[in-house]
């Protein structure tokens, strides 16, 4: 159901590094794991280091955007989670650092699904042995500075976006669920919280397989809020195509699985589940090291919470909404998402 590699590639190569000047660099961060939630930091250690044994405490930075454009506000953070498929536009000052050494950037997220843990709140079992994949890449301070290129950054100036304005057309109640093909495997599925009437007018609730009918199916440019209820034991990252929303909030929910069963491609039948008895509690804090204040198109729903969204769909057309873990959307956590008629 998820695939961790060993060690961690950058633009094609194995644990690569960049000869840097002493100075403010803006990087454009894609996270391409099959399943793995990254926990970045930036920590310096002595050049030619290749472990962080010697490294030191982690080096702030500035991020300033996201998936599709730039942040409400520059955040200062020394930790950024970077789900499988989000981007996220930092800047890092290499002039604070001392010429000569090396920064590293770190990786605090496991070998193991996301669960919202990281760093020593890891269990034994959520890393490799002998792990390699706390280092991503490394950055050397030996290039002379430039004097002719200026070093301008200016946090105050980042300030683009304003959320999404728009008046509400409808809230949506969707579900992330864990079921079971027909041959037992394990099949993470997306589906509804609530009974809806899909595209051929049948009224259906849970777990929902990628053949089945649509069933979102917003009007050409609504404004909807989408809940995202997430009842399986691991976080999602959960992608819409072809709009950006508005990171709401998270807010804590229960509700009763009842099983039900789950119609595959083949007209085969799976183990899927519904929620009943559902309770929504108040917005649960947002912890810093998830910086969310920009146009998204991704954004990592967490178990046992309700990930509020709102976006405005003004493409008409047959798009897709799935979870960006590749061996989740692939069997088979992707739906069918129709705007317009």
């Amino acid at each position: 159901a998820e695939m961790f590699g060993d060690h961690m590639v950058v633009n094609g190569k194995i644990w690569p590094k960049a000869d840097v000047e002493p100075r403010r660099y803006r990087m454009h961060l894609l996270n391409g794991c099959d399943s793995r939630f990254l926990v970045t930091r930036f920590r310096v250690v002595p050049l030619g280091e290749g472990d962080l044994s010697a490294a030191g405490t982690p080096v702030p930075f500035w991020v300033i955007g996201s998936d599709q454009g730039l942040a409400a506000s520059a955040t200062q953070t020394d930790t950024l989670v970077i789900e499988p498929g989000g981007r996220y536009d930092v800047v890092f000052d290499f002039s604070a650092v001392p010429v000569g050494s090396r920064v590293i950037m770190e990786n605090l997220g496991g070998d193991a699904p996301f669960g919202g843990d990281y760093g020593a709140s890891l269990a034994p079992e959520d890393l490799f042995p002998d792990r390699q994949t706390d280092r991503i890449m490394a950055f050397d301070v030996v290039v002379p500075l430039d004097p002719s290129v200026p070093d301008l950054f200016d946090p105050s100036a980042i300030g683009a976006y304003g959320g999404n304005p728009n008046p509400v057309a409808a809230t949506r109640r969707v579900a992330l669920f864990e079921g079971k093909d027909e041959f037992g495997r394990l099949q993470p599925l997306l589906g509804t919280a609530e009974p809806v009437v899909d595209a051929v007018g049948d009224e259906v609730a849970g777990a929902i397989a990628w053949a089945s009918p649509t069933t979102e199916n917003p009007g050409l440019g609504d404004t909807e809020i989408w809940e995202i209820y997430n009842a399986t034991g691991d976080a999602h990252p959960v992608h819409l195509h072809l709009v950006n929303f508005e990171v709401l909030d998270r807010r804590e929910f229960t509700a009763d699985l009842v099983e039900q069963p789950v119609l595959q491609h083949n007209g085969a039948e799976g183990v899927g589940f519904r929620l009943e008895n559902v309770v929504v509690s108040g917005a649960v804090p947002q912890a810093p090291e998830y910086v969310e204040n920009a146009p998204k198109d991704m954004v990592t729903a967490l178990p046992e919470q309700v990930t509020r969204i709102k976006a405005t769909f003004d493409k008409p057309g047959r798009y897709v909404w799935h979870c960006h873990i590749l061996s989740h959307e692939d069997h088979e956590m992707m739906r069918v998402l129709q705007v317009g008629d």
